[in-house]
């Protein structure tokens, strides 16, 4: 159970995006700590960014390409794409 969390970030498989995306997302939506919301595709160099706004709206960031950087606004962190996708073979990741 996830109790209190401030972001989450979750690796996407094409088998769960859509309930990722959808009535997943909407139960973290519900929590009242909850800022922002990463989704990475395992296939390609790819992030979502979802951040909640002091209004309680919520908008997306696309992350794209290798030489991308991910920061996070919710704590003060950054990783480039090479190194978030270090050890990924995108030849054996699913299709």
């Amino acid at each position: 159970n996830v109790i209190n969390p401030l972001i989450i970030v979750e690796v996407l498989f094409n088998s769960t995006q859509a309930y990722e995306r959808g009535d997943k997302f909407k139960f973290y939506r519900s929590l009242p700590t909850f800022q922002e919301y990463i989704l990475i595709e395992q296939s390609s160099y790819s992030v979502e960014r979802y951040y909640k706004q002091k209004d309680d709206q919520w908008l997306i960031d696309f992350c794209t390409g290798e030489n991308a950087v991910l920061q996070l606004l919710s704590v003060d962190w950054q990783i480039s794409f090479q190194d978030l996708y270090q050890r990924v073979n995108f030849d054996l990741a699913e299709t």
